[in-house]
Protein backbone atom coordinates (compact mmCIF):
# COMPACT_ATOMS: atom_id res chain seq x y z
CA UNK A 1 0.00 0.00 0.00
CA UNK A 2 1.82 3.07 -1.18
CA UNK A 3 1.58 6.43 0.39
CA UNK A 4 -0.43 8.24 -2.27
CA UNK A 5 -3.00 5.33 -2.39
CA UNK A 6 -3.79 6.12 0.92
CA UNK A 7 -3.55 9.55 0.64
CA UNK A 8 -6.44 9.09 -2.39
CA UNK A 9 -8.67 7.08 0.27
CA UNK A 10 -8.32 9.63 3.40
CA UNK A 11 -8.80 12.92 0.96
CA UNK A 12 -12.08 10.80 -0.59
CA UNK A 13 -13.40 10.34 3.17
CA UNK A 14 -12.54 14.04 4.34
CA UNK A 15 -14.30 15.38 1.01
CA UNK A 16 -16.94 13.84 1.36
CA UNK A 17 -20.39 16.33 1.07
CA UNK A 18 -21.29 17.08 3.70
CA UNK A 19 -25.14 17.84 2.52
CA UNK A 20 -25.83 14.67 1.43
CA UNK A 21 -28.09 13.88 4.79
CA UNK A 22 -28.44 17.32 5.85
CA UNK A 23 -32.57 16.90 5.60
CA UNK A 24 -34.20 19.59 3.68
CA UNK A 25 -36.75 21.17 6.72
CA UNK A 26 -39.67 23.04 6.55
CA UNK A 27 -37.59 26.04 7.84
CA UNK A 28 -34.60 25.59 5.18
CA UNK A 29 -37.67 25.51 2.35
CA UNK A 30 -39.39 28.26 3.79
CA UNK A 31 -35.67 30.30 3.63
CA UNK A 32 -35.12 29.36 0.15
CA UNK A 33 -38.39 30.01 -0.81
CA UNK A 34 -38.32 33.83 0.74
CA UNK A 35 -34.89 34.48 -0.72
CA UNK A 36 -36.33 33.52 -4.55
CA UNK A 37 -39.41 35.85 -3.99
CA UNK A 38 -37.34 38.69 -2.81
CA UNK A 39 -35.17 38.41 -5.46
CA UNK A 40 -37.74 38.13 -8.02
CA UNK A 41 -40.43 40.78 -6.46
CA UNK A 42 -38.14 43.01 -5.21
CA UNK A 43 -38.99 45.58 -2.22
CA UNK A 44 -38.68 48.50 -4.37
CA UNK A 45 -40.76 47.04 -7.04
CA UNK A 46 -43.56 45.64 -4.42
CA UNK A 47 -43.29 49.79 -2.72
CA UNK A 48 -43.46 51.19 -6.26
CA UNK A 49 -46.50 48.70 -7.53
CA UNK A 50 -48.28 49.53 -4.15
CA UNK A 51 -48.22 53.07 -4.13
CA UNK A 52 -48.96 52.86 -8.05
CA UNK A 53 -52.09 50.89 -7.47
CA UNK A 54 -53.01 53.26 -4.25
CA UNK A 55 -52.85 56.20 -6.32
CA UNK A 56 -55.21 55.07 -9.26
CA UNK A 57 -57.44 53.60 -6.88
CA UNK A 58 -57.96 57.63 -5.39
CA UNK A 59 -58.30 58.88 -8.82
CA UNK A 60 -60.96 56.22 -9.47
CA UNK A 61 -62.44 56.62 -6.37
CA UNK A 62 -62.57 60.53 -7.08
CA UNK A 63 -64.68 60.18 -10.61
CA UNK A 64 -66.81 57.66 -9.44
CA UNK A 65 -68.14 60.16 -6.90
CA UNK A 66 -68.21 62.89 -9.64
CA UNK A 67 -70.12 60.47 -11.64
CA UNK A 68 -72.87 60.03 -8.71
CA UNK A 69 -73.19 63.99 -8.10
CA UNK A 70 -73.40 65.15 -11.37
CA UNK A 71 -73.69 68.68 -12.29
CA UNK A 72 -74.17 69.18 -8.29
CA UNK A 73 -70.63 69.14 -7.21
CA UNK A 74 -70.36 72.14 -9.12
CA UNK A 75 -73.30 73.76 -7.04
CA UNK A 76 -71.53 72.51 -3.68
CA UNK A 77 -67.87 74.15 -5.00
CA UNK A 78 -69.29 76.94 -5.33
CA UNK A 79 -71.19 77.72 -2.18
CA UNK A 80 -70.40 80.93 -0.80
CA UNK A 81 -70.47 79.38 3.01
CA UNK A 82 -68.65 76.16 2.50
CA UNK A 83 -69.04 75.86 6.57
CA UNK A 84 -72.63 75.55 6.52
CA UNK A 85 -72.17 72.49 4.26
CA UNK A 86 -71.84 68.52 5.83
CA UNK A 87 -68.12 67.47 4.54
CA UNK A 88 -66.53 64.19 4.80
CA UNK A 89 -62.71 63.28 4.04
CA UNK A 90 -63.73 59.71 3.12
CA UNK A 91 -65.25 58.19 0.12
CA UNK A 92 -66.04 54.51 -0.34
CA UNK A 93 -68.75 52.60 -2.63
CA UNK A 94 -69.36 49.39 -3.88
CA UNK A 95 -69.44 49.40 -7.69
CA UNK A 96 -70.83 46.97 -10.38
CA UNK A 97 -69.33 46.60 -13.89
CA UNK A 98 -71.58 44.95 -17.07
CA UNK A 99 -69.55 41.56 -16.79
CA UNK A 100 -71.25 40.69 -13.35
CA UNK A 101 -67.99 41.87 -10.94
CA UNK A 102 -68.55 43.59 -8.08
CA UNK A 103 -65.58 46.14 -6.13
CA UNK A 104 -65.10 48.06 -3.37
CA UNK A 105 -63.30 51.35 -4.19
CA UNK A 106 -62.21 53.84 -1.45
CA UNK A 107 -60.54 57.77 -1.28
CA UNK A 108 -59.54 58.58 2.02
CA UNK A 109 -57.98 62.15 1.25
CA UNK A 110 -60.52 64.47 -0.27
CA UNK A 111 -61.66 66.96 1.65
CA UNK A 112 -64.44 68.14 -0.95
CA UNK A 113 -66.71 65.26 -0.57
CA UNK A 114 -70.19 66.12 0.48
CA UNK A 115 -71.61 63.28 2.29
CA UNK A 116 -75.15 63.26 3.04
CA UNK A 117 -76.13 64.77 -0.56
CA UNK A 118 -74.35 61.62 -1.93
CA UNK A 119 -75.93 59.28 0.31
CA UNK A 120 -79.46 60.64 -0.78
CA UNK A 121 -78.25 59.43 -3.95
CA UNK A 122 -77.62 56.22 -3.59
CA UNK A 123 -76.84 53.82 0.05
CA UNK A 124 -74.06 51.07 0.80
CA UNK A 125 -75.90 48.36 0.23
CA UNK A 126 -76.32 49.36 -3.54
CA UNK A 127 -73.93 48.80 -6.27
CA UNK A 128 -73.61 52.09 -8.37
CA UNK A 129 -73.48 50.56 -12.24
CA UNK A 130 -70.73 51.82 -13.82
CA UNK A 131 -70.79 52.22 -17.28
CA UNK A 132 -68.24 53.83 -20.68
CA UNK A 133 -64.54 54.66 -20.31
CA UNK A 134 -65.05 54.75 -16.37
CA UNK A 135 -66.30 51.06 -16.43
CA UNK A 136 -63.32 50.37 -18.38
CA UNK A 137 -60.84 52.12 -16.42
CA UNK A 138 -62.04 50.31 -13.39
CA UNK A 139 -61.82 47.16 -14.83
CA UNK A 140 -58.34 47.61 -16.12
CA UNK A 141 -57.27 48.59 -12.65
CA UNK A 142 -58.26 45.78 -10.64
CA UNK A 143 -57.24 43.39 -13.46
CA UNK A 144 -53.64 45.23 -12.90
CA UNK A 145 -54.19 44.99 -8.96
CA UNK A 146 -55.27 41.47 -9.35
CA UNK A 147 -53.11 40.14 -11.98
CA UNK A 148 -49.69 41.27 -9.84
CA UNK A 149 -50.56 39.29 -7.04
CA UNK A 150 -51.67 36.28 -9.11
CA UNK A 151 -48.03 36.24 -10.39
CA UNK A 152 -46.48 36.32 -7.24
CA UNK A 153 -48.71 33.51 -5.68
CA UNK A 154 -48.32 31.25 -8.80
CA UNK A 155 -44.41 31.74 -8.24
CA UNK A 156 -44.66 30.89 -5.00
CA UNK A 157 -46.43 28.20 -5.23
CA UNK A 158 -44.86 26.52 -8.10
CA UNK A 159 -41.10 26.85 -6.08
CA UNK A 160 -43.10 25.26 -2.98
CA UNK A 161 -44.11 22.28 -5.15
CA UNK A 162 -40.57 21.84 -6.16
CA UNK A 163 -38.56 21.99 -3.06
CA UNK A 164 -41.11 19.52 -1.35
CA UNK A 165 -39.80 16.96 -3.54
CA UNK A 166 -36.28 16.75 -2.21
CA UNK A 167 -35.66 15.52 1.07
CA UNK A 168 -32.25 16.51 1.53
CA UNK A 169 -29.82 19.05 0.34
CA UNK A 170 -27.96 16.80 -1.54
CA UNK A 171 -30.56 16.27 -3.73
CA UNK A 172 -31.46 19.58 -4.28
CA UNK A 173 -27.89 20.38 -5.14
CA UNK A 174 -27.82 18.07 -7.69
CA UNK A 175 -31.41 18.85 -9.10
CA UNK A 176 -30.82 22.79 -9.12
CA UNK A 177 -27.20 23.78 -8.67
CA UNK A 178 -28.53 27.52 -10.24
CA UNK A 179 -30.79 28.39 -7.45
CA UNK A 180 -27.16 28.12 -4.88
CA UNK A 181 -28.23 31.60 -3.90
CA UNK A 182 -30.74 31.26 -2.25
CA UNK A 183 -29.53 28.20 -0.42
CA UNK A 184 -26.11 29.14 0.10
CA UNK A 185 -26.08 29.92 3.92
CA UNK A 186 -27.80 26.45 4.51
CA UNK A 187 -24.44 24.76 2.81
CA UNK A 188 -22.16 22.59 4.75
CA UNK A 189 -18.70 23.01 4.36
CA UNK A 190 -17.01 19.65 3.64
CA UNK A 191 -14.84 18.72 6.48
CA UNK A 192 -16.50 21.07 9.01
CA UNK A 193 -18.18 18.38 11.22
CA UNK A 194 -16.78 15.22 9.64
CA UNK A 195 -13.64 15.17 11.42
CA UNK A 196 -12.25 17.16 13.99
CA UNK A 197 -9.37 19.38 13.06
CA UNK A 198 -6.83 18.00 15.10
CA UNK A 199 -7.29 14.34 13.42
CA UNK A 200 -6.74 16.51 9.78
CA UNK A 201 -3.22 17.95 11.41
CA UNK A 202 -1.92 14.71 12.34
CA UNK A 203 -3.05 13.40 9.36
CA UNK A 204 -1.02 16.12 7.27
CA UNK A 205 1.63 15.46 9.19
CA UNK A 206 1.62 11.73 8.62
CA UNK A 207 1.58 11.78 5.11
CA UNK A 208 3.69 14.77 4.87
CA UNK A 209 0.95 17.28 3.08
CA UNK A 210 0.51 19.69 2.03
CA UNK A 211 2.39 17.56 -0.78
CA UNK A 212 5.27 20.21 -2.64
CA UNK A 213 4.12 21.65 -6.37
CA UNK A 214 5.94 22.01 -9.20
CA UNK A 215 8.27 24.78 -9.71
CA UNK A 216 7.15 25.03 -13.21
CA UNK A 217 3.34 24.22 -13.28
CA UNK A 218 2.58 24.47 -9.61
CA UNK A 219 0.87 21.39 -9.39
CA UNK A 220 1.46 19.12 -6.68
CA UNK A 221 3.91 16.57 -6.82
CA UNK A 222 2.34 12.93 -6.28
CA UNK A 223 4.55 10.30 -4.82
CA UNK A 224 4.95 7.16 -7.29
CA UNK A 225 5.14 3.52 -6.23
CA UNK A 226 8.22 2.04 -6.46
Amino acid sequence: MTKQWVWMVVTRILLCEGNVKMRLTIAIREDILQKALDFKFTKEDRESHRESIKTRELELAREVYLAIMGESQKIFEDFPNQEALNKSNSFSINVALSNGHKHYISDYTSNLIYYHHYKHKINNNYYYQVKGDLETKIAKFFDDRDSHQEEFNQASAKLKGFLSSFSTMNQLIKQWPEGEPFYRKWLVEPTRSLVPAVVVSEINAVFGVPLPADKETGDPLYYEHT
